[in-house]
């Protein structure tokens, strides 16, 4: 294979420095070794979707040279994101999010086999390196980035000795034993899959998950009975497997069991915004707007409060003033949708500026200021004398001041009554 190599044409070259790549690409001064310290999570997190860009755009025209420079880009996540701080999980997240869309990218470029063949060495290195999993779902879809069902014969095959004795003497094998069972579905050698899996000692969702996928293709119910077997064990992704059994309800069209019993699961999302979104996009034939958000709020996922600003955005003004009449909202956010919506909704610009201010009295919100007051004041004023309910409404803040737990509030407040 050495030899043919050469004739590849490839613009990246394995060395003992690492991967190089011949393409100008922009993101590499940004994914340099060590180029990040212990803070510089946001600033990583911007470069990668710049990054992810410049990649995008280049695929648009060039999905080969596109998705060699996925490769090249993973290659450099761990070296330059190594010394950052990820207590957070911010970093996690955005690192994650950035590889599910450079995955379709390479599993769908027009690849030979000989390049599949070379893409598929480099990566594996890329895999080894990696020092806290950024890369970990080259091994979850090592199949499909064979292209190619007999090539992903001959890696399965490859790796079989290797993850049965380790599987014998009760070792781990990190990334092999996935890769293998990946290979192993991508080449429809489905019943070794199944046999394989009954050997794992160390049984887990991202094994197991090739089990419930071959299930699934002749027995949907069977498959998610066999997914929700594996809820029990520890650190299992719950988020995955929910998912995966609400996808296989869709495609059998049991849609409103999908929605019933999965849909919140299976739709977590890094804002409360998006993970409405993720339910609407997949069922908003059978739910409106306002029945998904009041089952989000049902669910009592987290504080009734924290979903204002979904039920601002969806402009359900009467569900938003329930929300924040009896639960705490941020204050800051409470403000901005109360200014934004002045001009055209008063009244529900002056319940959510008074609820603001409530909610300020009572010691929420975060670093709350004088400003934070002013702004709710302001619009207070506006809107109650708009709408001729200047009296009713000061003497609504009078009594706002006796019940002040923030005793700068309550002398801001008895300033711009005075």
């Amino acid at each position: 294979m050495e030899k043919n190599k050469s004739k590849l044409q490839s613009t990246l070259k394995m060395t003992p420095n690492g991967l190089k790549s011949s393409h100008p690409w922009s993101f590499k001064v940004y994914f340099r070794t060590g180029i990040y310290g212990w803070r510089g999570s946001q600033l990583a997190a911007k470069r990668l979707k710049e990054a992810l860009r410049e990649i995008n755009k280049v695929n648009k025209q060039e999905a080969l040279l596109a998705a060699e420079g996925a490769i090249f880009l993973m290659s450099r996540l761990w070296p330059a994101l190594e010394h950052i701080d990820t207590s957070s999980g911010s970093l996690g997240n955005a690192v994650g999010n950035i590889i599910e869309k450079l995955l379709p990218i390479l599993i769908n470029a027009p690849a030979s086999l000989l390049v599949r063949q070379y893409w598929l060495d480099i990566l594996w290195e890329i895999l080894q390196a990696d020092g806290v999993g950024y890369v970990a779902d080259i091994a979850q879809y090592w199949g499909e980035l064979a292209g190619y069902p007999e090539e992903a014969s001959r890696r399965a095959d490859v790796f079989a000795s290797l993850v049965k004795v380790a599987w014998q003497r009760d070792e781990s094998i990190v990334h092999y034993d996935v890769a293998y069972l990946s290979a192993l579905y991508f080449a429809e050698r489905f019943d070794e899959v199944l046999d394989a899996i009954k050997k794992d000692p160390r049984p887990s969702w991202q094994t197991r998950e090739f089990g419930a996928r071959v299930l699934v293709l002749t027995d949907p119910d069977k498959a998610i009975a066999y997914a929700e077997n594996t809820r029990d064990i520890i650190n299992t992704n719950q988020v995955s497997i929910s998912c995966f059994c609400e996808e296989a309800l869709i495609k059998t069209c049991q849609i409103n069991e999908a929605y019933i019993r999965y849909a919140i699961p299976a739709n977590n999302a890094n804002t409360y915004l998006n993970w409405f979104n993720k339910i609407k996009k997949k069922y908003k034939t059978i739910k409106t707007d306002q029945e998904i958000l009041s089952d989000l709020i049902a669910a009592n996922i987290v504080e009734p409060g924290k979903w204002f600003a979904t039920a601002n955005k969806l402009k359900c003004f009467d569900l938003a003033l329930e929300l924040i009449k009896a639960n705490p909202a941020d204050p800051k956010t409470l403000n901005r949708a109360a200014k934004n919506r002045l001009d055209k909704e008063p009244n529900y610009s002056l319940n959510v500026a008074m609820s603001s201010l409530y909610w300020m009295t009572q010691g929420f919100g975060y670093e709350i200021s004088n400003c934070d007051v002013h702004d709710a004041l302001s619009v207070i004023k506006q809107s109650a004398k708009e709408l001729g309910l200047w009296r009713v409404t000061k003497q609504q803040l009078e009594k706002m001041v006796e019940t002040d737990t923030m005793a700068f509030i309550s002398k801001t407040i008895s300033a711009s009554l005075g």
